[in-house]
């Protein structure tokens, strides 16, 4: 949005969705939706979804009498940070899929680490070079009550988001960032070197944010989702970072509804908290 500017009035902002990246072109199968009446020079467009493709955005301003030309149109997407779960670090009482994570109440036991070896089917995985070359190849699983896996990525700049569905039947999680120094007997949220957001679903429903073995229940609405949002330079990079702007979602909305956005800024907040 452009600069304020005392002669104008409000402004007209205009999207549709395109399957192409790059300058608008001139024809597109989607015609222009229209938001009026925008008093302020930001903006935020709700209904958005999650890894959608590209979206061309145009502004105009307008004053009492008559309204200026469009800006020159922009191409957006709300982009998302595509990983897979390493099953070499998972905890042995977890059975990993490449998206999927679920409790194995089996797991470890000789004859049934035999049986998955004889079909092919053992836990080690063979993640790609270039997602394991940047440091974390070779470390120990995960064990003893760090009911853990890590994803196959390592952050280490710019700003991620991705989205974690979950079973509703599901008796406790964590979804969590962590510098790669924790360890193999950490839990995530209990070390000052951990963050995650924890549902659990045993005797009462309780979601709650933990962080250097501490923690503060949230009061808002469980999520049918949870969004991550971690900007490395601004909250997740430094020794007393915190992964700033998570939000719990609700539905597949990209963090624009009211929930969402509640939680979204309470986190802030309670990060610092937490490590204070």
């Amino acid at each position: 949005m452009p600069d304020e500017d005392s002669k104008i009035d409000h402004y007209v902002l205009e999207y549709r969705r395109t399957n192409f990246e790059g300058p608008p072109r001139a024809k597109e199968d989607q015609p222009w939706m229209v938001v009026e009446g925008i008093k302020g020079t930001e903006y935020t467009l709700a209904g958005l979804k999650f890894d959608m493709k590209y979206m061309n955005f145009r502004v105009r301003a307008c004053n009492k009498a008559v309204a200026g030309e469009f800006s020159e149109p922009v191409t957006l997407e709300t982009r998302a940070f595509t990983f897979k779960l390493d099953a070499s670090t998972c905890h042995q009482n977890l059975r990993v899929e490449e998206l999927s994570v679920e409790w194995d109440a089996t797991g470890g036991k000789v004859q049934d680490v035999k049986a998955r070896e004889k079909d092919g089917k053992g836990r080690t995985a063979s993640p790609s070079p270039k997602r394991m070359s940047s440091g974390r190849g070779g470390r120990d699983r995960f064990t003893a009550e760090s009911y853990t896996v890590l994803g196959d990525t390592l952050i280490d700049g710019d700003d991620h988001y991705w989205e974690v569905k979950y079973d509703r039947d599901s008796k406790a999680f964590g979804v969590g960032v962590a510098y790669r120094s924790l360890g193999k007997f950490d839990q995530l949220g209990k070390t000052s070197a951990s963050w995650c957001l924890h549902l659990n679903n045993w005797l009462q429903v309780s979601f709650s944010a933990k962080h250097a073995n501490k923690a503060k229940v949230l009061d808002v609405p469980v999520p049918d989702c949870i969004g991550v949002y971690c900007n490395f330079h601004e909250g997740g990079s430094g020794s007393h970072g915190d992964p700033t702007g998570w939000g719990g979602l609700e539905g597949s909305g990209c963090g624009t509804k009211r929930a969402g956005k509640r939680l979204r800024g309470d986190l802030s907040s309670v990060w610092k908290e937490l490590r204070g």
